[in-house]
């Protein structure tokens, strides 16, 4: 097979990568030009664009932006948001995507970015570049027909808006959730049209049931938002609608219950849907029956990459007290030894000689990352070293969070 060249894209060649991007993701190979036109607005740094090319063709792609990653303790880390990675499928098992992930990741780092993460198309592909299993997530399921809240008053208000007014209002709620939630990052303007559907995709037509609420405090401040469509069903000459929620997010704990509140009591509905939701987003102690709520299809959300190792594990906060050292296997930037000092209020991680307690891959070490993991599991499957008695166990007790990590923005 002939070298493969792994750069950045041409705005000539943007046809070029909505092919290969289309194809590879099963939506054909026909590139319009509304196609080229919405590829070259969603990613409009061509610096970040990287394309692989054999014999002079683009054969694959591998894109990323930057965002803001939300951490444990509340802080951000700049994150490399990794998407629209492809092979075409003439050229696949050929090394194409090693090439692109090894110099993404190289790019990347060499920018200043403390981790990168992706939603991953199939389980195996990429642990082998270092990434592990950050984020799960999981469908919250209510029978709202036969659904009874202990407490059904609203607190607040609800309020239907357009798509101008929910653009204009979202962002901030979404901002105050965000930086509550580990493994939610930071959107942008580009992010937000795309995501609401002020600028749609090609080709694509505009949503018929779509609905965009908000929810007001007794003070009248937007403090909360949901984002649905509904199907309909006639069973016996009974309207039956069953309710996919797209969204809701909220600044605190009463418009988070406000909400449900709300979408519980929609005439016809019998079935709420709400997907990618956290995992241990459980709402069944609200209802007089909790077996009217349940989760579904829980799996793997978003994997994370070290980037830098010391730099990323000292700008998040840990649930205990811990003093450890790490030996850190990494393939493709070196090996390393750290020793992480860390608790609730600050933390430090810096190169040390000193003998390790642990030894992990960095793929491990970034599944812990956010906290959602724990370290039992990889020991079971021989990919942890307790090097010092006892000290896994203390690494996990201060790496897990008692709440799960939500990636609330996919990509």
């Amino acid at each position: 097979m002939s070298d493969i060249e792994v750069r950045p894209i041409k705005d000539a060649e943007i046809p070029d990568w909505a092919r290969c991007t289309r194809t590879a993701f099963h939506a054909g190979s026909d590139v319009t030009e509304e196609h080229v036109a919405f590829a070259r607005w969603i990613m409009n740094d061509l610096s970040r664009r990287l394309g692989a090319f054999v014999d002079g063709s683009l054969c694959g792609t591998a894109g990323s932006f930057v965002e803001q990653l939300t951490v444990p303790g509340g802080g951000t880390v700049p994150m490399a948001a990794v998407t629209q990675v492809t092979v075409l499928p003439t050229h696949r098992r050929r090394g194409v995507l090693r090439e692109l992930m090894h110099n993404q990741l190289r790019d990347v780092r060499a920018r200043g970015e403390l981790v990168a993460m992706l939603i991953a198309a199939e389980w195996p592909i990429y642990g082998r570049f270092g990434y592990g299993l950050a984020i799960e997530a999981a469908n919250t399921i209510v029978d709202a027909g036969t659904a009874e809240f202990r407490d059904p008053t609203l607190r607040g208000s609800i309020e239907i808006v357009d798509l101008a007014t929910f653009r204009k209002v979202a962002p901030a709620v979404f901002d105050s959730h965000r930086v509550q939630s580990p493994g939610a990052i930071t959107r942008g303007d580009i992010m937000w049209d795309s995501l609401t559907g002020v600028v749609p995709r090609p080709h694509e037509d505009p949503p018929k049931t779509r609905v965009r609420v908000v929810r007001r405090d007794p003070a009248g401040d937007i403090d909360g938002y949901a984002v649905y469509e509904t199907q309909e069903e006639w069973v016996h000459n009974r309207p039956q609608v069953k309710l996919m929620l797209l969204e809701a997010l909220a600044a605190n704990d009463e418009s988070y219950v406000d909400l449900w509140r709300f979408l519980c009591s929609i005439d016809w509905v019998t079935e709420i849907s709400a997907r990618v939701r956290a995992v241990d987003e459980d709402i069944r102690h609200l209802f007089v029956n909790g077996r009217v709520a349940r989760q579904s299809d829980r799996s793997d959300h978003m994997w994370v990459r070290l980037l830098d190792v010391p730099g990323a594990l000292a700008a998040r906060r840990y649930e205990s007290p811990v003093s450890i050292v790490l030996d850190v296997r990494d393939d493709l930037f070196g090996d390393g030894r750290y020793r992480l000092e860390g608790d609730a209020s600050n933390a430090s991680c810096e190169p040390t000689d000193a003998p390790a307690d642990v030894a992990l891959g960095v793929d491990v070490l970034g599944g812990l990352y956010l906290g959602g993991g724990s370290l039992h599991p990889y020991e079971l499957a021989g990919r942890v070293d307790e090097l010092v008695p006892g000290a896994a166990a203390r690494l996990d007790r201060s790496i897990r969070t008692a709440r799960a990590p939500w990636a609330t923005t996919n990509f």
